[in-house]
């Protein structure tokens, strides 16, 4: 049965190509479809690999995957019971998304039905996928799926496990540094001063990130001097301070942006649609159908995105309000996103590898692709470099 079991597997998964070569060894590793995938991990563990064809990562670690598959085939009763098998988010994003599979290669182990999946974080190597899985299978051994940061006197010193989910909601300001940093130093007992003083007024967390033991949050948010300040709001990286580092200028700054962030809930809140003059989008919606005539003429900054994509819904609201800013500002320049699930012609007419993908046209034609902080400083202060000559 336990044969036949898994031939009904094998012919059930999709084999695709990547490069001219498989992206997976199907006689290894068994794919799951949208429709099979749920019915399949409530009855067994599962450790599955959520990946993309076009993922760099993902290619790196498939024969370690493709490994362990082979560790785990089911012909050895001394090993767990465990599945090994993984799932494609470009033909199965639904499904990528309801697990919230926010990057490329994500790992999760599925054990018993009704419990949360619990996300892999270690090395990418068959002893420590090994001793995961182990650890996985003994209930008590699990460690928590969202551990707390330490707070001391109202400072937050958060890591690359605890960072994401504590500034998912509300306004936190972050110092990232180096412990070896002389600035960081100096700057150390004025931030642990503004820290007590918000203790216990939540309008916003003073936090701090060491950026020698968590360079991979540091990265993520571009930061490449120390200390780099920046704020955030529901998770999503507002602005970068650059005042001076006094404790008085600091919590103006802090009182300023807390009043703004409220000022822009109010206003959006305020706001009632009329039916019979519809608003004008802030970023401009893009199909095959209106894409050449869009980008015709003038300067046109487009996101293309998918659905599925956790960094482009992390930075849709951002794109929202540069289209607004613009639109304010009088200026020419269209802000404007095409879903790439639905307008794949166009996508791959533009060589689209990734999501999000940020490109300047002018005048119909691609002239750059965007690289900077994906903040809203970020893109103004590039769009108004890269639209200063049309000005002069």
């Amino acid at each position: 049965m336990a044969h036949f079991e898994k031939l009904l597997l094998l012919f059930s998964s999709v084999v695709l190509t990547f490069g001219g070569e498989k992206f997976y060894d199907d006689d290894a590793i068994p794919v799951y479809t949208n429709e099979f995938f749920k019915a399949k991990i409530e009855k067994d563990p599962h450790f599955v690999l959520f990946y993309a064809p076009w993922c760099g990562h993902c290619q790196k670690v498939l024969p370690t995957w493709q490994q362990l598959g082979e560790h785990y085939d089911g012909s050895d009763d001394l090993k767990p019971n465990v599945k090994i098998l993984q799932v494609n988010c470009v033909l199965n994003t639904e499904l990528c998304a309801n697990y919230n599979v926010l990057g490329y290669p994500t790992m999760k182990f599925f054990g018993v039905k009704g419990t949360e999946p619990v996300t892999f974080k270690g090395g990418r190597d068959i002893e420590t996928f090994d001793e995961f899985i182990k650890k996985q299978m003994v209930p008590d051994a699990q460690e928590p799926l969202t551990p707390n940061p330490v707070v001391k006197t109202g400072l937050y010193e958060l890591t690359e496990d605890t960072f994401q989910n504590h500034v998912q909601h509300g306004d936190h300001f972050i110092k990232f540094y180096a412990p070896w940093c002389g600035h960081c130093q100096r700057l150390a007992p004025t931030w642990a001063e503004l820290a007590t003083f918000h203790t216990e007024n939540q309008d916003v967390k003073i936090g701090k990130v060491d950026c020698t033991e968590n360079r991979a949050v540091c990265q993520k948010h571009s930061v490449r001097a120390y200390p780099t300040l920046l704020w955030f709001r529901n998770g999503i990286q507002y602005e970068k301070y650059q005042g001076v580092r006094d404790l008085n200028t600091l919590r103006d700054f802090i009182k300023q942006k807390v009043s703004e962030m409220a000022g822009s809930e109010n206003e959006d809140a305020e706001k009632i649609p009329d039916s019979k003059t519809p608003a004008q989008e802030n970023v401009v919606k893009l199909t095959g159908a209106n894409f050449d005539a869009s980008v015709a003429s003038g300067v046109t900054f487009i996101k293309f995105y998918v659905d599925w994509c956790g960094h482009c819904k992390a930075l849709a609201p951002i794109f929202e309000e540069l289209g607004k800013a613009f639109q304010v500002s009088g200026s020419s320049v269209k802000i404007a996103e095409i879903n790439c699930e639905d307008n794949a012609n166009i996508c791959e007419k533009f060589k689209v590898q990734g999501y999000p993908t940020i490109m300047l046209f002018r005048n119909g034609a691609q002239i750059d692709e965007y690289s900077g902080q994906r903040t809203l400083n970020g893109f103004t202060e590039y769009l108004s470099m890269q639209t200063l000559h049309d000005e002069l």
